[in-house]
This record gives C-alpha cells, sequence and structure tokens, in this order.
C-alpha cells in the first residue's frame, strides 16, 4: 500500500516523460488511470471473460445481460463512433447492405452538445467535510443504539420499565438513525440554498413541518384491513406529489412558479457565495462534465445510491457462525427497501458453499398405449448439449427449478408443468391425450477440487451414467388433472376433433370472493375474539391448494419416492 501511494503521489507531482519517434509523452497519473485502470482494460477483458462464459458455457441470461451493461460505461460520440466504424467495414465486406452513405464514407458521427455552453449546471454548492465526518458519527452511534444494550439498560434502570423476553429488540431502531441524517442533510441543503433570501425562517419551519409530516404519514400502521389499505394509498400519494414536484423542478418554466413558494433548493434570487465549477480542467485541459441535477437532485440521488451500496454489501454477507449475530441485526434496517426493490438475491452458487451435486429433470410421457416416452428435454441427451453454446435459453434454469434443485422443492412447478406437456402432447398428437407425464429429478455428485486436482478432469456424461441417481418426483394424470386437457377452443384453431362434454376440467378459482373476504370481521361462536391459534390454524386451512385436495388429479397423500439407480434413457 505505501508503494502504491508512493507511485500515484510520483506520478501526480514528478510524471516522467519519454520520448518515441520524435513525440514526448507524459507519464503522469491521468496517464495510468487510463491505460491500466481505464475502460478499455477492464471492458476487454470483461468481454473476454463473459464471451467466454456465452459460447462455452449455458449458465443462463448471465453473461449477455453484464455484455449489455458495457453501454453504460460509453460517453458522448463513443457509441455512434463504435457502430460506424463496424459499419464501414460491413458496407466493404457486403456491398449491397443498405447502410447510410455517410457511414459508408467513414465520417465522423455527429457531435453532441458542447459540456462548456453556459447553461449547464456547474454550481459549487457541496455538503462541507465536517458535515459529512458529522454524519459518520451519527450513523456509528445509531448503530450502539440499535443493538448495544445501552437503550435497554436505560429502560429498564432509568425509566423503570419492566424487562422483557431475552433477545427482544429494545433499542432505537437503526431507521430513525437514517431518517435524523437525511432530514438533517436536506434542511442543511435548504438553508445553504435559501440563505440571504426573503422569508428564509417561515420557509425552513414550512420545510421541516413537512418532512414531520411526511415521516409522521410513513411510521403509521393500521389494524384492520381497510384501514391498511386506506394509509397504503395515502401513503404513495404523498410519495407520489414529492417525487413529482421533484421532476417539476427539473422544468425551468415551472421551476420558477415553485420557487415563489420555496419548494427549490435553488431560489433565482440566491446571491451568489461560491464560485462555479471550471468548465475546463486546469491541468489536464479536458472538459469537465458538469451536474446532471442541482443540489436537492445530487443528495436525494447521492443518498439512495450509498444507501443501496450498504444494503447490498451489508445483505451479501456470507452465512458465517463468526458473523451470524452481526449478519442479523445488520440487516434489519435495509431488510424492507431490499425486499421491495427485489435486490434479495443470494449468490450461494459462488464460493464459500457451491452447489454439491449436478441436478437435471427427466420428463417420461406414458401414451394412451401404455408405451413410455423419455422426451429428453435437459443436458443429460447430447443434443440438449451443443458445444458451442450460442443461442441460449432458459430452459435449463426452468428445469432445475421446477424438479427442486434450487429454491425449494418445486411442487407447484412440478404439477403445472405436467399439465403443460399433457396439453402440448394432445396438441402433436392429433388430440389424443396421454395417460400421465412422469417428473425425475436425475443427479449426480460432482468430484470435490482435491479430486480434481489429483485425479484430473471428468467427462460428465460418463459420470452421470456411473454414478447417477433417479428419483420420481411428480406424477400427474391427464384425464382427471385441473387444466391437464387441451381445451376445445384450441383444437378447434387447429382441425383437432373435440372434447364431449365434462372431459375438460378448468381451473376456476374466485379470488375476488377470496379478496374480498380480507374486509370481513373473524367469526366467533361466542361473538369474543378469537384467540390467535383458531386464527393460525384458520390461515393454515386456507392455504391448502385446492387442486392438490383429492379427485382433482394429483393424490391427496404423495406416492411414496422412488430412487434407483440411473437406466438407460427410454427411446
Amino acid at each position: 500500500m505505501a508503494a502504491i501511494g508512493a507511485g500515484f503521489w510520483f506520478l501526480n507531482r514528478r510524471p516522467p516523460t519519454v520520448k518515441i519517434r520524435g513525440k514526448r509523452y507524459l507519464l503522469d497519473l491521468d496517464w495510468f488511470c487510463r491505460w491500466f485502470l481505464g475502460r478499455r482494460v477492464w471492458l476487454t477483458l470483461g468481454l473476454i471473460f463473459h464471451g467466454n462464459l456465452q459460447l462455452l458455457m449455458n449458465i443462463g441470461m448471465f453473461p449477455p445481460i453484464m455484455m449489455s451493461t458495457y453501454l453504460f460505461f460509453l460517453q458522448g460520440n463513443e457509441p455512434g463512433r463504435i457502430l460506424r466504424f463496424f459499419g464501414r467495414g460491413l458496407a466493404k465486406a457486403f456491398p449491397w447492405l443498405p447502410l447510410p452513405a455517410d457511414v459508408r464514407r467513414g465520417e465522423p458521427p455527429l457531435p453532441a452538445e458542447d459540456r462548456t455552453l453556459p447553461h449547464h449546471r456547474r454550481d459549487g454548492r457541496r455538503l462541507p467535510p465536517t458535515v459529512l465526518y458529522g454524519m459518520l458519527v451519527v450513523a456509528i452511534v445509531g448503530v450502539v443504539l440499535h443493538a448495544s444494550p445501552l437503550v435497554p439498560w436505560f429502560k429498564v434502570s432509568v425509566l423503570g420499565r419492566e424487562e422483557t423476553a431475552p433477545g427482544a429488540n429494545l433499542g432505537i431502531h437503526f431507521a430513525w438513525t437514517l431518517i435524523a441524517m437525511f432530514s438533517f442533510m436536506t434542511l442543511y441543503t435548504y438553508v445553504q440554498g435559501h440563505r440571504g433570501t426573503k422569508h428564509l425562517i417561515a420557509k425552513l419551519l414550512g420545510l421541516a413541518a413537512l418532512i414531520v409530516a411526511y415521516v409522521g404519514l410513513m411510521s403509521l400502521t393500521g389494524e384492520t384491513t381497510q384501514e391498511k389499505d386506506q394509509l397504503l394509498y395515502y401513503k404513495l400519494a404523498a410519495s407520489g406529489t414529492l417525487l413529482l414536484v421533484f421532476c417539476l423542478n427539473q422544468v425551468p418554466a415551472i421551476h420558477r412558479h415553485l420557487a415563489k413558494i420555496g419548494l427549490t433548493f435553488s431560489p433565482p434570487d440566491r446571491p451568489k457565495r461560491e464560485p462555479d465549477m471550471p468548465a475546463i480542467d486546469p491541468q489536464t485541459g479536458h472538459t469537465i462534465a458538469p451536474w446532471a441535477y442541482g443540489p436537492g437532485g445530487r443528495l436525494l440521488v447521492g443518498s439512495l445510491v450509498l444507501y443501496h451500496v450498504f444494503a447490498i454489501a451489508i445483505w451479501e454477507l456470507p452465512e458465517k457462525d463468526c458473523i451470524s449475530t452481526f449478519r442479523i441485526k445488520a440487516r434489519e434496517p435495509f431488510s424492507t427497501w431490499v425486499l421491495a426493490t427485489q435486490t434479495d438475491q443470494q449468490w450461494g452458487m459462488f464460493a464459500p458453499n457451491p452447489p454439491r451435486h449436478n441436478v437435471l429433470m427427466r420428463t417420461v410421457v406414458t401414451d394412451e398405449t401404455g408405451e413410455r416416452w423419455d422426451l429428453r428435454t435437459d443436458t443429460y441427451a447430447l443434443e440438449r448439449k451443443p458445444i458451442p453454446w450460442v443461442w441460449n435459453d432458459r430452459m435449463r434454469k426452468m428445469n432445475r427449478r421446477i424438479i427442486g434443485g434450487e429454491s425449494g422443492k418445486g411442487d407447484w412447478y412440478q404439477q403445472w408443468y405436467a399439465r403443460f406437456i399433457c396439453r402440448q402432447w394432445a396438441l402433436s398428437h392429433r388430440g389424443v391425450m396421454p395417460q400421465k407425464v412422469e417428473l425425475y429429478k436425475v443427479s449426480y455428485r460432482m468430484p470435490a477440487p482435491e479430486i480434481v486436482a489429483k485425479q484430473g478432469w471428468y467427462v460428465p456424461e460418463k459420470l452421470l451414467y456411473d454414478t447417477g441417481r433417479e428419483e420420481r418426483q411428480h406424477t400427474t394424470k391427464c384425464a382427471s388433472s385441473d387444466h391437464g386437457q387441451l381445451p376445445n377452443f384450441i383444437r378447434e384453431r387447429h382441425g383437432l376433433p373435440l372434447l364431449e362434454e365434462g372431459v375438460f376440467k378448468p381451473w376456476i378459482h374466485n379470488k375476488k370472493k377470496a379478496w374480498d373476504k380480507r374486509y370481513d370481521p373473524p367469526k366467533t361462536t361466542d361473538g369474543t375474539k378469537p384467540s390467535t391459534t383458531s386464527t393460525t390454524a384458520g390461515k393454515r386451512a386456507a392455504t391448502v391448494k385446492p387442486s392438490l385436495a383429492k379427485g382433482e388429479g394429483e393424490a391427496a397423500a404423495p406416492e411414496p419416492a422412488e430412487t434407483k439407480a440411473l437406466a438407460k434413457p427410454v427411446d
């Protein structure tokens, strides 16, 4: 670390120069960062890495999604220059392609807007370091108040409250610390922008009252379902109004009117106290990009990005005993945000706990004559594993999810996938339904790294044939299962024989009736409030899937799992 710091200091203060073919080059810090830490290095390595995954492996949409994010690292006219470079090459190789004449001639793209124009935002307002360091201290204090026994001790010893059960969190939730920090920075930025303008005290009191009212509204919780729904609508309306005001502030014509009532962080009548940012970097001579937002927008976006980065970093802490207690408590302030944004992905497929088994799914159909057919829907079939694997699909991922190779047992997926196979078989076999569809989990244990290091690489197909296991997970009888038959409107569309009356069994569930029941008061025999036990039992009884009841295709009691050594695939 000392050598890296010394190198950065040397390149920034005393950069060397070299002369190549009569031209002298300055090897300063900007040159080092551009050639060793810049986009041309890491994006090229990323394309090599993800391109290899896309061509030689089948791991879903991960490689193309990651490569698509590289577009956000391009600036200005770089996308146009790259596309025109390839377009000129295509025009030379294939002259018949309908490409524009300027692309064929290799002309540069139209220039983007000049960054030095005066209408761009270049205000020099920023939060001082003392405020930022103070917020860091407040965050540390908030962690102590949330997780330490200081607050529970104060409540019991000083305030005289009764002790609660061990393990109960009686501290001040860290969310209140975050609210206090953001409220303070909002008020500070507002005062920073309105200092010297008219009616500063009145506008500041109005903003403080607005913050208190918004936080109070967001902290309300209803007791009944009606109250919860009403509060949800109020919260959405309040948040939407604030977001609308923020967006309208970006329109200059509307910003002037909002500034008259104090709904802005940059009033036009504010006296200028700090110099604007320069448009040209005095050291490198390069153009400095202007601000995308004003001070209020920078505070909002910066706080949101910082909060999200910390939330994901805390959420992805490994499940190790040494940090188990900290991990549980540290997740609490971020759980609502992470779950609401659906960024709670777990990366258990990577170290330190990768999968130990390779799981495949075999789909076997028994036709009307009793003959069994293996549909060869997974990579145990050689035709399902081409090398290179250029055209990717989601079937490998879906097979693993359906058969229980990840994220639970997959019972719900299994029954509906089997019913889908029933309908597809009838559609492709002149409308004749099969007798049943069986789903088997095919798996084999992957050798440990020590074994591979000692014995060398292995052939997955041979390992599957020698050590693979097969276990039946689900059976669906097409004639009696809900929606397991091809409906008549599809049969009529394809010219297939129609089903007789009552043969098709639709899957009908009155969702609205169940939704409206949320507002019904709990019913009791003696008129008293139902106990927790009875309510819980009622909820459990209500969650039983009707499609799994006896007489609807799948037996009420599942068949015992049939486990056997992997046999030769059915032709």
